[in-house]
């Protein structure tokens, strides 16, 4: 595991306390090169804000978001 990885890891922990009160989770299924798959579920797949990718792209630079 490489420190981007890592990194994207520990922001998705970080945001499991409001992910767990919307019912939801997102989990890291893919990394590869600067290309970071991310799968969503439960409320928040369904939701229509981005603030799972907002958040993501603010915390991590040079990464391109996929969400499943």
């Amino acid at each position: 595991m490489n420190k981007t990885e890592q990194e994207i890891i520990e922001v998705l922990e970080g945001l499991s306390m409001l992910l767990n009160s919307h019912k939801s989770a997102a989990d890291l299924v893919e990394f590869r090169g600067t290309e970071a798959v991310i799968q969503l579920s439960g409320d928040c797949a369904e939701c229509t804000t981005n603030c799972i990718e907002d958040y993501l792209y603010s915390k991590i630079d040079g990464v391109e978001f996929f969400f499943i």
